[in-house]
Parts: structure tokens; sequence; C-alpha cells
């Protein structure tokens, strides 16, 4: 059997739709078009290595993330990406069918979405994402070829 085309994308930055939104229209049909592209692979993974979802900016209430870590909660973070997803349905949409036709779809936390490691804001995205193949949705620091 032949390894899958391995895809790495990164630093999207998606936002809520904004003042802070950096993805504009037309990066966000380059993407759709690129995922509809390779879900015609036979075999495909996508690495998501980091800074997929802008959680920082994304201020649903003013000082919501005012501390010293810039950090926030798991609710907090749940709700921005409920935000994100309302602000890109159709990048999600496509993400969507490229696991239903059988790759896998990985996410690396970067400085700005470190709230992918949150287990609901995991959950949330791999139940989105994934429907019945949840566990071609992943989460993670690192990524291992199969054989390397």
């Amino acid at each position: 059997m032949n390894a899958p085309e391995l895809y790495i994308i990164s630093d999207l930055h998606l936002c809520d739709g904004g003042p802070l939104e950096d993805f504009r229209p037309e990066d966000e049909r380059a993407l759709v078009a690129f995922l509809f592209r390779i879900s015609r692979q036979p075999a495909a993974t996508l690495i998501v290595n980091g800074d997929f979802i802008d959680f920082v900016q994304i201020q649903p209430r003013p000082q919501m993330w005012y501390n010293a870590t810039l950090g926030s909660t798991e609710d907090e973070s749940l709700e921005k990406l409920e935000l994100a997803i309302q602000a890109h349905a159709p990048i999600f949409d496509a993400l969507r069918r490229f696991v239903a036709h059988g790759h896998s779809l990985r996410f690396h936390a970067g400085n700005h979405d470190i709230d992918l490691l949150w287990p609901r804001v995991q959950t949330r995205l791999r139940h989105l994402i994934g429907g019945r193949e949840t566990a071609a949705v992943s989460f993670g620091t690192e990524y291992r070829h199969a054989g390397l």
C-alpha cells in the first residue's frame, strides 16, 4: 500500500470575522479549493501545524483575556471556537468533507491556538469535523509517519 500524500499548512489565524480578522474572503476561497483538491487524492494526511485559529484575537467581551498569561479558560476557549466556526463555516465544511473522504487531519497547537489543548475544544472539533470518523481527527505536538 502506498503511503498517503502528506500536506502541511500553518498560520491561518482564523478569527471571528470581526475587526481583528486577518483571514480574508479570498484566503478562505483559496483554502476551500485546496482542501477540495487534496480530498480527491486516494489517501491524504493534512497537518495543520499551529495557529489555525487565532484564539488570542477573538475577544467576544472586552478584556476577556487580560492577564499576565493571555490565557483563556476552557469555557472561554469553547466560546471563541464557536465564533470562529460561525465566521468560517466553509472551511470547517471543507475539512469535514476531507475527513469524510477517508483522510486524516492532525492539529498541532501554536502560540495563538494553544487552546486546542483543552479536552473539550478537541472533542468539539473532532465531532464537528470527524462526524462518525472522530479517530481521523487528532491533536498533538509531533507527527510520525508510519515506518519512520
